[in-house]
This record gives structure tokens, sequence and C-alpha cells, in this order.
């Protein structure tokens, strides 16, 4: 029966604690959503990680109340602001993910 090295287990442990922490990471990415509210609070959207449209709310009445062009262009405002919450909240995460951790000491054969 054949062992591993208590070196090679350390080194194995430390891929493996650093890969679930990765994985996590990208799953806290992959859920992440950003939303914005517009000031008069009768559009509200939501994006994903991406800066993705994935929910509008437009509250009863805004069409006749605003113009479409008016409504557009709030709408690409929040969407805007939204993808940049996101973009900060992403490479936030990542550098959160990839910050120095300290390698497992694996001592070198002279």
């Amino acid at each position: 029966m054949s062992s591993v090295h208590p070196e090679v287990q350390k080194a194995m442990d430390f891929a493996d604690q650093v890969s679930e922490r990765l994985m996590a990471s990208l799953d806290e990415m992959r859920t992440y959503t950003a939303e914005r509210l517009s000031e008069d609070r009768e559009i509200a959207v939501k994006v994903d990680m991406n800066g993705e449209l994935v929910d509008l709310w437009l509250k009863p009445g805004v069409l006749d109340r605003k113009s479409a062009a008016a409504i557009a262009k709030e709408i690409s405002r929040l969407v805007a602001a939204a993808n940049e919450d996101a973009a900060a909240a992403v490479a936030r995460l990542y550098q959160e993910t990839t910050a120095d951790e300290p390698a497992a000491d694996v001592d070198e054969a002279s």
C-alpha cells in the first residue's frame, strides 16, 4: 500500500481549499444582481453580473405621465448605473477571491 507524502498531501489540501473558495465566489458572482430605482420611484431595473437587464418595473400609469422617449432614456440611464454597480461588485468579489493567499508551505528538496 502506498501513502502520500505529507508535503504532497498538504499541497493537495491547500489546492482543494482554493478550489472550493473559487467555486463559491463564482456562484456568488453568477447570482449577483444590481438594482436601480428612478428618483421619482416610477421606474426600476435589475441587471445581472454581466450588466444585462433581467427585470424592469414601471409604476402603473407612468406611460400616461411620461413620453416613451423619456421612459427609454431613464431606463437606459438606470441600466448603465446598475451595470456600474454590478461591475464594481464583481470586481470586488474577484479581488477578495484572488487576494494574496498564503501558499502552502512545501519544503523544497535541496
